[in-house]
C-alpha cells in the first residue's frame, strides 16, 4: 500500500475539470468508466474483513476524497436510482454536484463527458411506502437540478400521480416495481447508458440480476458503532477482478483508504 497522505482541506479544491480528472486517476488508479452500473460506497471495515456502510448522516466521520468518489459518480451519470427508504434516511439529501470541486465537477460532465443536462433521479418506491404516505414530495432530491421520477407498483401510481403531478414529479408504474426493473425502465425510457446507483449498500444488488460494474469504495479504519452489512474483501475480490492500488488517507483522526473495483 502506498503511503499514507495527510487530507488537506484544500485537496479537492480544483481549479477545472483537468485537475478533476487528475486527481480521480492518481488516486483510482486509471480513467473511471463512462458507461455501466455503478456505486461509490462509504463503509468501515469490521471483524473479519466485513465491511460495514457509513448510513449516519449526522455522525459518520467526513473525508473529502470519499465525498469526491460519490459526486464524481454523479456527475458521469445519465441517471441516478435511489429508493424512498433512502430519502427518509436523509432528509437533507439531493443530487446536485457540490462541494469544493463543484464547478470542476460540472465542467467535467460538460464539456468532458458531453452531458450538458442534468441527469435523471428515479426514486423506487414499493407499495408500502405510498401506502403509509411516506414519500416525502417536498424532499430536496425532487427540487433540484435532475429530472425526478417516481417508481412504483401500478395500483399505487395513481395515489401517487394525484400528489406528484403539481409538483412536476413524473410517476410510472411497474408490474413488478425492483431494482433490476428500474434500471431496465432507466435504460429503455431514457436511454441511459450510465446510471449511478445510491441504493443504501444493499449488498444484494452487487451481485445478478443487477450486477454492479464499478464500485468506487472508501473505507474508513475507525471502528464504529452500527451500519448495515456490506460485502466482505473476499466477495469483492472474487466478484471484480479488477481493482486499484489501495489509496491512503489521513482525514482527521480516521484513516481512509479508496480503491476502485471493477468487472
Amino acid at each position: 500500500m502506498a503511503a499514507l497522505r495527510p487530507e488537506d482541506r484544500t485537496a479537492t479544491d480544483l481549479a477545472g475539470a483537468g485537475e478533476l480528472e487528475a486527481l480521480l486517476e492518481r488516486i483510482f488508479g486509471s480513467r473511471l468508466s463512462r458507461r455501466g452500473l455503478l456505486a461509490a460506497v462509504q463503509v468501515w471495515q469490521g471483524e473479519r474483513g466485513l465491511y460495514r456502510i457509513l448510513d449516519d448522516p449526522a455522525g459518520a466521520p467526513a473525508c473529502l476524497h470519499a465525498r469526491l468518489a460519490s459526486q464524481a459518480a454523479r456527475a458521469r451519470a445519465d441517471a441516478i436510482l435511489t429508493t424512498s427508504a433512502v430519502l427518509r434516511r436523509h432528509p437533507g439529501l439531493d443530487h446536485r454536484l457540490s462541494g469544493p470541486s463543484a464547478d470542476a465537477l460540472a465542467e467535467w460532465r460538460h464539456h468532458e463527458l458531453h452531458k450538458p443536462e442534468p441527469p435523471v433521479t428515479l426514486v423506487l418506491a414499493p407499495d408500502d411506502a405510498v401506502e403509509g404516505d411516506s414519500v416525502e414530495l417536498e424532499h430536496p432530491v425532487f427540487q433540484h437540478w435532475t429530472r425526478p421520477v417516481i417508481l412504483t407498483s401500478r395500483q399505487a401510481q395513481w395515489q401517487l400521480e394525484s400528489r406528484a403531478v403539481d409538483l412536476g414529479i413524473e410517476v410510472v408504474g411497474a408490474d413488478e416495481p425492483s431494482p433490476s426493473a428500474a434500471v431496465d425502465f432507466l435504460r429503455h425510457a431514457f436511454g441511459a447508458a450510465t446510471i449511478a446507483l445510491e441504493l443504501g449498500g444493499d449488498p444484494t444488488l452487487f451481485r445478478p440480476p443487477v450486477a454492479v460494474d464499478e464500485v468506487l469504495l472508501s473505507v474508513c479504519q475507525t471502528p464504529q458503532h452500527s451500519g448495515q452489512p456490506f460485502l466482505n474483501a473476499l466477495d469483492l475480490a472474487q466478484g471484480f477482478p479488477h481493482h486499484s492500488t489501495p489509496y491512503p488517507l489521513q482525514a482527521g483522526a480516521d484513516v481512509w483508504r479508496l480503491q476502485r473495483f471493477s468487472r
